[in-house]
């Protein structure tokens, strides 16, 4: 039986100017909800007016590869984000971002407000890439509230440094891992003035050694917010693309939606949103939105991002991240784990597509 992935293939095989609508960005969201495929793409204003045609061709195209019927197409014109220009010294722009030696894509997860899963989401999605065969470590950014020590069940393990002075990541789960949970005291509080920001960032990406072989990705988790730390990421590191995460809640999208505009400005590609705790399914089969619905869907209408993957609520999986196991290495035992485990499948996939190592 075709699945997600099959549609996004087929939708490869469709363009528009001479591009494919998947990797032009076109495609906002594909999902199937009450027997009905749900396609939407957001397009460049000026090919509005092939809309009806473009529709026509995906129900046929659908038809004829995949036999269905019940789908409906929505279309509607691309947002254009024009990041505003950087202030330039006589030195040039001053992001001067380079490659971190050794590691090939670097992944950002972000979003502009708290308590919305982000780490979780990072978390997981750089361990499904390692269970896929890639060579992946994480970063944690937080340096006043680090989660993925927690969730990688890595807290009190401190980073080993060799006599070259470089940083040897902790090993959890096929991954190497930066946080500063492993570089702190627990109890100790942080107060850093941005310099200081920057200086540390600096060591640990660049003095660093992140794998024997070269890394495949890097994953950057951001705190929340807008700050210091995602500044000081985009002025020394190139970013291939950031996730950002909200939740279905209407008060996550104004400050999810500032996270969106600050990376832009910082010129770091944003390539698509997830929805974090969209739902859960109770025992007799029905979806309850408990925080919400609609999040998701709002900033992807505004935007143009697709939203990549709604992931639902699990109590037991949400139990053994906080004792340090991600979801994605877990036994699946009802319908909300199957769906938290697809999530994350469709997550990473997209990021093999997008931003091939």
């Amino acid at each position: 039986m075709a699945g997600i992935k099959d549609y996004y293939e087929t939708l490869k095989s469709i363009e528009i100017n001479g591009k494919d609508i998947v990797s032009a960005g076109y495609v906002s969201q594909v999902y199937v909800e009450e027997g009905m495929l749900h396609i939407r793409l957001s397009i460049p204003q000026e090919f509005m007016k092939h809309a009806i045609a473009i529709e026509n061709t995906l129900k046929r195209v659908f038809k004829e590869r995949h036999n269905i019927e019940n789908i409906r197409v929505e279309i509607k014109p691309k947002m254009q984000i024009a990041p505003p220009k950087l202030q330039t010294t006589a030195s040039g722009n001053i992001f001067d971002p380079k490659r971190i030696p050794g590691v090939k894509r670097v992944i950002g997860v972000g979003s502009g407000k708290g308590g919305v899963g982000k780490s979780t989401v990072a978390v997981n999605l750089a361990v499904k890439l390692a269970q896929k065969g890639y060579r992946v470590a994480i970063f944690d950014a937080d340096i006043y509230g680090p989660s993925v020590g927690t969730l990688l069940g890595i807290k009190g393990q401190k980073i080993k440094v060799t006599k070259e002075k470089k940083f040897l990541p902790v090993e959890a789960y096929g991954i190497g891992v930066i946080s500063f949970a492993s570089l702190l005291d627990e109890d100790t509080p942080v107060i850093w003035r941005g310099t200081m920001f920057h200086k540390v960032y600096q060591d640990l990406f660049f003095n660093t050694i992140w794998s024997e072989d070269e890394l495949d990705y890097l994953v950057i988790d951001f705190p929340p917010g807008t700050g210091d730390a995602q500044l000081s990421a985009a002025q020394q590191v190139i970013i291939d693309g950031v996730l950002v995460v909200t939740t279905p809640q209407r008060v996550a999208v104004d400050d999810v939606r500032r996270a969106i505009n600050a990376f832009l400005k910082m010129e770091v590609p944003v390539l698509g949103l997830v929805e974090n705790m969209s739902y859960i399914i109770d025992t007799c089969g029905n979806k309850l939105h408990i925080f919400g619905k609609g999040g998701g869907d709002i900033l992807s209408r505004e935007t143009g991002l697709p939203l990549v993957a709604r992931i639902p609520l699990d109590p037991e999986y949400l139990e053994v991240s906080d004792e340090g196991r991600p979801m994605v290495i877990q036994e699946v035992k009802n319908e909300n784990q199957r769906l938290i485990q697809e999530a994350y499948g469709r997550i990473s996939d997209f990021i093999l597509e997008r931003v091939a190592p």
